[in-house]
Parts: structure tokens; sequence; C-alpha cells
């Protein structure tokens, strides 16, 4: 009982929808194998929506899937194509444990990047799109953080990460057990990611709700501090937002996208292409 307590309350994300359900008219389930690293290829499964424009690509939180964000593939933001990815280890997507390295969930994100994209990231999910955009900064367009988890000083794991990281985290389901995994490596890798996050030249939009228990709102100080080359850097938090902000908060998250989107599309015209 007391795992089976604490297992939803990992990382506090998201209402599942199974591939089924979301397999519908416009929406395409497709898979693409992609090197992580030498030798280590894996398969990243995707809900993808045609639409026009800079693409808007999504990466979910920790446990989660590309189900996550449903409505937006539903209804696109500014009608752009959108692509909600099974990041590695969850959902549709191998292997079977998680791909704990953000370097490397970073590639399968990057993955999908045939055009410079928007990348959306919510939880977790916000600073694998940051190092995406510190490796490869010519393949996005802009970084949306909604509820992102960037700060090392603050990626401390709780009690029950610690029990689940022992033999008894054996019980847990596949997603469970990955996302504790994720969550006991964080700390380092997110140190990691501090480091290069100067690399990030492309506009920033953060999005954090004030009452999150899981990532606390000081991330978006830390955040503020550490993109110092990025084209823009814009910030809003929601008094009265919590954690789940892209299912609680679908307004605002829609308006920051689309503001990232008409960043995107602006640098393009400055840069001429």
């Amino acid at each position: 009982m007391l795992l089976a307590a604490c297992a939803g309350a990992l990382t506090g994300c998201s209402p599942h929808l199974s591939s089924a359900q979301m397999i519908e008219s416009g929406i395409v389930r497709t898979t693409r194998d992609v090197e992580l690293a030498q030798g280590d290829v894996v398969a990243v499964s995707a809900l993808v929506r045609e639409g026009d424009g800079v693409p808007v690509v999504y990466v979910h939180g920790t446990p989660g899937n590309g189900a996550s964000f449903a409505s937006y593939l539903r209804d696109p933001v500014r009608g752009a194509t959108s692509i909600a990815i099974d990041r590695p280890g969850f959902a549709e997507s191998t292997p079977e444990r998680v791909v704990t390295s953000y370097g490397a969930q970073a590639r399968a994100v990057l993955a999908w990047c045939d055009e410079p994209a928007v990348l959306v990231g919510h939880s977790l999910g916000g600073p694998i799109v940051a190092r995406a955009a510190a490796d490869a900064p010519e393949r996005v367009a802009a970084l949306v953080i909604i509820a992102g988890a960037l700060d090392p000083d603050l990626e401390e794991p709780r009690w029950y990460n610690r029990l689940a990281d022992g033999p008894l985290g054996g019980l847990l389901p596949r997603s469970m057990r990955n996302s504790n995994d994720e969550i006991m490596d964080a700390p380092g890798e997110a140190r990691a990611l501090a480091a290069v996050l100067d690399r990030v030249t492309c506009p920033v939009v953060i999005l954090h709700g004030a009452r999150d228990g899981l990532v606390p709102v000081a991330n978006v100080d830390f955040m503020e501090r550490a993109f110092t080359n990025a084209q823009a850097v814009e910030s809003t938090v929601l008094e009265r937002g919590g954690h789940p902000l892209v299912w609680s908060h679908e307004e605002e998250c829609r308006a920051a996208i689309a503001r990232a989107i008409e960043l995107a599309e602006a640098a393009r015209v400055t840069d001429g292409t």
C-alpha cells in the first residue's frame, strides 16, 4: 500500500490515455529508430498531426507519454505541425528500462526535428528540451519550459524515491520504476545541464506555478540567470498554478506556445531564412 500511495506522487504527472484512444482523424502514431549512443538504437514512438509553419514537439515529464498532450494535437496551437513523443523507456518507446541521461534523451527529441522546431517540455521534459537546445541550437527554434526542473540545487530525491530505489522498487510497474530511476539520477544530470545552458541561443518562454509542490517556483529564478545567451527569456508565474499546468492551465500554456512560435518566426525573418 505504501508504494502504491507513493508511486503516483513520484512526480505528480499525467493522466494517461491509451494509444488506441489517441489514433483518430488527423493524428497518426509513427516510430523512428534513434541512435542514443554508439550502437545503442532505440525505437521512439510519437503521435503526429500535420500542420503548417514552425513545428512544435511536445516532451512529457516523468512518468508520462505523448498522449499527455492529446488536446494540443486535436487542436494544434496556431495550426502547427504537432509531435508528441513517448520518451525512451515510456509507453510505446523502447528500451524496457529508462535512459536517464538528459543528453541521450535530447537526441531522441532532436530526431523529430526535421526542421528547426519549437520544443515544449513539461516537468522533467523541461531540462531535456533545454539540453536539446544546448546540444543542437541550429535545430531548435524556441523553447517553452512548463514547470521545468532545471536548478540542480533543487533536485533532491524525496524519501519515497529512495524507498522505491531499493528492492521494493521491483514491484512497481515499468513507468513508475523508470520514473524513479530518472529522479534518482536527476541531480547529476541537472548539474551537467547547468554547465551548458549558455549554449542555448533561441528564445525561451517559461511558465511556472507559484503553488507547484513538486518543482519549486525558484527554478524560474535559476533559469532567468542561466540562459545568458538566449535571444529572449520571457517568464510567467501563475499565482494559483500548481504542477500539472498543461492540463489545469491549458489556456495559459497555449498562449506560451503561441508566443514561442511568434518569437521563432521573428527570428527567422531576422536571419533571412
